[in-house]
């Protein structure tokens, strides 16, 4: 124990020269300061850090540092084969977390940064270097933005080594687990809370067992990140020892979604019972349309770690711990293992957070696995008795130091321009010690509330450098690189990490080109980094916007001179001011909401701060004119001498370029700053006179990009303007003491209160008549006089408050719903679609738009000559018209989008009607509109009209073909009436079932009427034929047995040659024919049998009794005709066919007139009165 606490002093001086003090020594704390257990403020997170290695003998701290905490045996395990070291950390005042997750089975070593802010790179990279094995390091990065740059750049340094072979890969995974945050648009991602210790625990588990590799354990981790979900409440503020607290939260509030530094969460809402507050919080994690929920389902197992966030009683942990278990036990969600405890803190915050790991395969048994790590809440285990010794590191070892050659072949500039140089820096560096409580309690608003200490420690610890002439002026691209690492020892946080990039990256090109080329690269080099790290991009309201447009400008411009600078400094100031529109998405102003986003910049104000001091360092003193915060300035009057002449002070020097002897500059010929006149003579004595004056322009630019810039990344600035003031106004008048938006506002004569509403039809997609329904876009806007929120203004300005659902939340609103809507949605992407406005008479002006589906009860009886009016109506829900009564605003309330187009329908407008919604409750307001649709008779002619007539015509051609041709006329009869039918099915399928007839069931009636008649008038004309055949057949054999009796019998010899003429019909005359073609004719037998068997084959000689004979023309015309019905007229059949021909066309056109007549015409007319009034 004593070994490792007598590197106590070691550690600290390698720190960064801080000093322990105690008891009388304590620094002075401001009055404002809330109560702490502290020796003093800075020297605090050194104190608790050797309190917890005191005391506990599984840790130790790094020889080189006392930040960095590791595991006492981690020299003898790194000895095993396959064994993977882990590292993480980030900003103190979240104990345990992280030094307490440091032993066995756990975390290999943890780097702590000052309180709320991430630790220095050099820290990190001290941390890698230790316990880096070959099989490999997993970083776990908290998602921030600090920790992402600071742990980015380190990695960065730590992957040189590791790509020559002398260390092990390195792996990231970067947690950031938070589903308060719903939107998706925030590049700087969800932040990292609670639920990182199920992560760091399942892979210690998995590492300490030496029985995975870095890649499986990283492809685990990932899967772990996407199944944690964490969410917090907040019931009281923090504050930084020595500091006030950093936000006001009402004694009746609670805030919902709030982050570990103190950023603003989703709402805040009044105090609730603990049960309440547990579902609020649960319902929030899953909600659906949440772009970071997570979602349970029945029978899913899971692992629950709620927290303290460091000021919650035990009493009140588990009161909420049963809560949380009642909650998803109800959900039937399976708790498998349930932890809780002070985790991940926020110093003395009084909140709890809850974080759900749904589990997968193996993951139990790691979380289950025996860990040394006290701050993971399971019992303790027996810790080694023997202490830690970390190898030792050698000192300036070639590949752990290669600045060597970049030190070796930097530029160098003289003496004189080295002093003027530190005389600059020193003068910023006072100004921002200056600024501390002011930049302190701006950045409060929109940030954690450090920006002035940070700058505070990051000034002195430039000045110390200075003072111990670690500093080297003479080369600026040392003195840059060396500044970087003073910014990031004594800095920290966001801002350390920020200017450590960008001043690093200018500097490795400087190292070989000071040219104006060189400095212009330099800069674009360090806003490539930071955008890299800090995920910001032009337009995201950070530090880059303006940077990114100066740096625009001089890329240009073909020669980068005064008018360049100019334009490049002007460029900045504009893209500075629009970031005041724009909304946050990097850095951790992104974090909160914009309504929080309204204090100006405290890192603007800082940079002016710093602007203002380094021109009066370059100014005589009697010239130093007092300016405003924001760095405007009086410019002291110097007089002038002739053209291009230098006159040189004690403390300054004056220029005029070009300008007349005995003139004025002009516009073109403007009398340069005194620092650009300053940097001019430093800069003449580094290069040649011909650049001089590009130079200087960009010296002055790069040093205020370093400083003055990247300060606009923790925090994002809004002009303050009178929409500010009214703001503020309307924050305090919204607040729970002055507002409560249960209660309606009261009207001037103590009546109902009275909503105005006006719409605008933005679409109408669909009209169904099968579901008797349609759908709509609608904006509605409401308008309604609120007294509470008036407020003075000379100007009658208007607060809109745009897309802020925060804000919607705060204030009462109508409770207005569809009375016949069958489903609907509120349009929220990307943003959500609603607008609030608030006017200084009081008067709110709430819009929204909503996509809704309307009940219609169609009257379908003219189909389709049919117009359909389909009515919306909207009331109050919850109040009667003694409380609340809406009405039209102004002369046309609605308005309908010019650019409508329905696919079947015409829209001819919209009507009021009269409204009244009797209950027995009372009577509740409401107003009713009607839509009224005309339908569009084109799609109807050329899909069921048209189709229908040619069936109908297709059906009379039979009229045309042979009685005879059977199959012919009955395949197109049946076909024509099938296909009419079908037809007919499909125009009913598009309809509802209704029980009376429509206009189009007797269209399609009555087409299927005359086609079953043409199929019904060939089944008569059939009929008639054979009726018609029968009575030839009759007449023929009464004439052959006329003709059969007057002729005497004849006998034929066997010689004689005949042939007998057949038929199997046993009373058809049958008839043999001779060799010379007489035909005789047979008197068959009553069988038949005699005819078939007189067949003469020549040889043979039958004596058969016959008529005498008859000519073959004779026979035929006798027997053949009634064998055939071709050679038989049909004139009935006949008759009906041609009755048919003009019949079936006369009636339908007929009817296909009167039908037009009867609906079209009364269409038309109704059209007409229609479109008339």
């Amino acid at each position: 124990m004593f070994a490792r606490m007598r590197l106590q002093p070691v550690c600290i001086r390698l720190c960064g020269n801080r000093k322990l003090l105690t008891g009388r020594q304590a620094h002075k704390m401001s009055p404002a300061a809330s109560k702490k257990l502290v020796n003093a403020p800075d020297s605090a997170v050194d104190d608790s850090l050797r309190g917890f290695v005191a005391t506990h003998p599984n840790v130790a701290f790094l020889p080189s540092c006392c930040r960095v905490v590791v595991r006492t045996d981690f020299g003898d395990w790194k000895k095993q084969k396959g064994a993977v070291s882990l590292v993480s950390g980030g900003g103190s005042g979240h104990e345990p977390f992280a030094a307490g997750l440091v032993g066995k089975g756990l975390l290999t070593a943890a780097i702590c940064g000052d309180v709320f802010a991430s630790p220095p790179p050099s820290h990190i990279s001290l941390a890698l270097d230790a316990v880096n094995t070959q099989a490999g390091t997993i970083v776990f990065i908290i998602n921030y933005t600090g920790d992402r740059l600071n742990f980015g750049l380190a990695i960065e340094r730590a992957k040189r080594l590791s790509a020559s072979g002398k260390s092990g890969p390195i792996r990231t995974v970067v947690i950031g687990e938070d589903t308060a945050l719903t939107s998706a648009d925030k590049s700087a991602g969800r932040r990292g809370l609670a639920g990182c210790f199920f992560v760091m625990k399942i892979a210690g588990a998995m590492a300490d067992s030496c029985d995975h590799t870095l890649d499986s354990i990283t492809a685990t981790m990932e899967k772990v990140c996407e199944n944690v979900g964490t969410i917090g409440v907040s019931l009281s503020s923090c504050s930084l020892p020595g500091r006030s607290a950093m936000f006001a939260l009402g004694e009746e509030e609670i805030e919902l979604g709030l982050g570990v530094h103190g950023e603003p969460g989703v709402r805040r809402v009044p105090i609730k019972s603990a049960k309440e507050v547990v579902d609020m919080m649960l319902k929030h994690m899953t909600l659906e349309d949440s772009a970071s929920s997570i979602s349970f389902s029945k029978e899913d197992s899971v692992a629950v770690l709620v927290n303290n966030l460091g000021g919650l009683s035990q009493l009140e942990m588990n009161i909420v711990c049963g809560e949380v278990f009642d909650w998803l036990s109800a959900a039937g969600v399976q708790v498998q293992r349930f932890y809780s405890g002070a985790c991940m803190t926020s110093l003395e915050m009084r909140g709890v957070s809850i974080s759900v790991l749904k589990l997968q395969s193996d993951w139990l048994q790691y979380l289950d696995a025996p860990t040394e790590a006290t701050a993971w809440p399971a019992p303790s285990f027996p810790q080694p008795s023997e202490p830690f010794r970390m190898p030792s590191v050698q000192k300036n070892a070639p590949h752990e130091n290669p600045d060597c050659d970049f030190e070796r072949d930097a530029l160098e500039i003289n003496q004189e321009a080295a002093k003027r140089f530190e005389k600059c820096v020193r003068a910023a560096c006072k100004a921002l010690i200056e600024a501390e409580d002011e930049l302190n309690e701006l950045d409060s608003a929109a940030g954690d509330g450090d920006c002035g200490q940070t700058l505070r420690r990051s000034a002195q610890a430039i000045i110390s450098a200075i003072e111990r002439s670690d500093v080297p002026f003479s080369r600026p691209a040392v003195a840059l690189h060396r500044l970087s690492s003073v910014v990031e020892e004594g800095t920290g946080g966001t801002t350390g990490g920020i200017y450590a990039i960008l001043m690093s990256a200018a500097a490795d090109v400087l190292v070989k080109d000071v040219s104006i080329d060189g400095w212009v690269a330099a800069l674009s080099r360090g806003l490539e980094a930071v955008m890299k790290y800090g995920r910001a991009e032009p337009g995201d309201r950070t530090m880059v916007d303006p940077v990114h447009a100066a740096l625009t400008v001089l890329q240009e411009a073909k020669s980068v001179n005064e008018a360049t600078w100019s334009s490049a400094v002007e460029a900045a100031e504009k893209s500075a001011r629009e970031t005041a529109t724009m909304k946050a998405k990097a850095g951790r102003a992104s974090y909160t909401v914009q309504e929080h986003q309204t204090h100006p910049d405290p890192g603007a104000i800082a940079a002016a701060r710093w602007l203002r001091a380094v021109l009066n360092s370059c100014q005589p003193a009697e010239r130093v004119k007092a300016s405003n915060w924001n760095g405007k300035e009086t410019r002291a009057a110097v007089d002038g001498t002739a053209s291009g002449a230098v006159v040189t002070a004690e403390d300054g020097i004056t220029e005029r370029d070009g300008a007349p002897p005995g003139e004025s500059p002009s516009p073109s010929h403007r009398r340069l700053p005194p620092t650009l006149s300053r940097l001019r003579r430093v800069s003449s004595l580094v290069i040649s006179p011909l650049a001089v004056m590009r130079f200087d322009s960009l010296l002055l630019f790069v040093c205020f990009s370093v400083v003055a810039v990247s300060l606009s990344f923790q925090a994002n600035s809004t002009n303050i303007e009178s929409e500010e003031a009214i703001q503020r106004v309307l924050d305090d008048k919204l607040s729970a003491k002055n507002y409560d938006k249960r209660i309606r506002p009261k009207s001037e004569t103590d009546g109902p209160t009275s909503v105005a509403i006006d719409i605008y039809i933005r679409s109408i997609s669909s009209v169904d008549e099968l579901a008797m329904e349609f759908k709509t876009d609608i904006l509605v806007r409401q308008h309604w006089h609120d007294p509470r929120l008036q407020y003075e203004s000379t100007t009658g300005s208007v607060y809109v408050a745009g897309s802020q659902p925060e804000v919607v939340e705060k204030i009462w609103k109508p409770d207005l719903f569809f009375a016949n809507e069958r489903s609907g949605h509120f349009h929220a992407i990307t943003v959500p679609n609603t607008l609030l406005r608030f006017y200084s008479d009081g008067q709110i002006l709430w819009s929204n738009r909503y996509s809704l589906t309307i009940s219609c009860d169609m009257d379908l009886k003219k189909y389709p000559f049919d117009t359909q009016k389909c009515i919306m109506q909207m009331g109050s829900f919850s109040f009667t018209d003694a409380s609340l009564v809406f009405s039209w605003f102004g002369d046309s309330p609605i308005s309908i989008n010019s650019d409508i187009r329905l696919a079947k329908f015409y829209l001819h407008g919209i009507e009021r009607l009269p409204c009244s919604n009797p209950h027995y409750t009372g009577n509740f307001s409401c107003l009713r509109m009607q839509y009224v649709f005309t339908r569009q008779l084109g799609y109807h002619f050329a899909q069921s009209f048209l189709p229908s007539m040619l069936l109908v015509f297709a059906s009379w051609l039979s009229f045309w073909l042979d009685i005879d041709a059977i199959p012919a006329r009955v395949t197109l009869g049946v076909t024509s009436l099938l296909t009419t039918i079908a037809q007919g099915n499909h125009i009913k399928s598009s309809l509802p079932p209704v029980s009376y007839i429509k206009a189009i069931d007797i269209w399609e009636g009555v087409c299927v009427f005359y086609v079953f008649m043409a199929l019904v008038e060939f089944a008569f004309a059939n009929y008639l034929a054979r009726m018609d055949t029968r009575a030839a057949i009759k007449r023929n054999r009464r004439t052959q047995k006329q003709q059969a009796k007057g002729y005497p019998h004849n006998r034929r010899t066997k010689d004689s040659k005949a042939t007998l003429i057949d038929d199997e019909d046993d009373m058809a005359p049958l008839a043999v024919i001779g060799s010379n073609g007489s035909i005789s004719a047979v008197k068959p037998r009553k069988n038949g049998k005699l005819a078939r068997e007189l067949r003469m084959d020549g040889t043979q000689s039958e004596v058969v009794e016959t008529a005498a004979p008859i000519s073959r023309e004779e026979y035929l015309h006798n027997v053949m005709d009634c064998r055939s019905f071709d050679l038989i007229d049909k004139p009935s059949a006949h008759r009906v066919d041609k009755i048919s021909r003009f019949l079936f066309p006369i009636t339908y056109f007929c009817f296909v007139a009167v039908y037009t007549v009867w609906y079209g015409v009364l269409f038309e007319a109704y059209t007409a009165v229609d479109m008339l009034f």
